[in-house]
């Protein structure tokens, strides 16, 4: 993923200078890779989590909105967690259900009044919640980016003091270089 050329300056001296394949390097930094996958997998999980909430009732959702934004659990908090997960699942798997019936009797109509009510109800909170679910992924996504971006920084700088070069481009700004030797 390197490349070094070395040129001559108009008083002589050499100037090395070190050509950086990003592409190249990106293709094997599998850390980087494997922590930005962990975190869309906790994205897409949440995405699914949260659909349990909106027929939460208020009780419920507050208990909720707690243990979801919590960075670990406790296995109590989790099954405290799994267990609205599913209520709010089983309501919603309730309303369509309820919904696609041709005929209802008065207490299954009452039913989807409440389940709708408790949708509606929820909107708000449901929106605040995913907004600060949100900046806490994108808070983590950031932070992740910028280690991993300090630790390839700091490996270019230790690579061209230790090649002794003078300057590191990015190929990606080089328009052509003579060959040069693959580090």
């Amino acid at each position: 993923c390197w490349h070094v050329t070395t040129a001559r300056a108009a008083d002589n001296d050499a100037v090395k200078i070190g050509v950086l394949d990003e592409d190249k390097l990106s293709d094997g930094y599998t850390k980087y890779q494997d922590a930005m996958k962990v975190i869309d997998q906790k994205a897409q999980s949440l995405d699914e989590q949260l659909k349990a909430r909106d027929l939460l009732n208020a009780d419920e959702g507050a208990k909720f909105d707690a243990l979801i934004v919590k960075a670990s659990r406790t296995p109590d908090e989790q099954t405290q967690l799994d267990a609205l997960i599913k209520s709010g699942n089983d309501r919603r798997a309730e309303l369509l259900a309820l919904s696609g019936k041709a005929t209802r009797t008065d207490a299954e109509t009452n039913r989807i009044t409440e389940l709708q009510t408790t949708l509606k109800g929820n909107g708000d909170a449901v929106q605040k919640l995913q907004d600060a679910l949100l900046k806490s992924l994108l808070d983590e996504k950031h932070a992740t980016e910028k280690q991993y971006t300090d630790l390839a920084n700091q490996t270019v700088i230790d690579v061209a003091k230790d090649k002794k070069l003078t300057i590191v481009l990015s190929k990606s700004a080089v328009v052509w270089n003579a060959p040069s030797v693959d580090i």
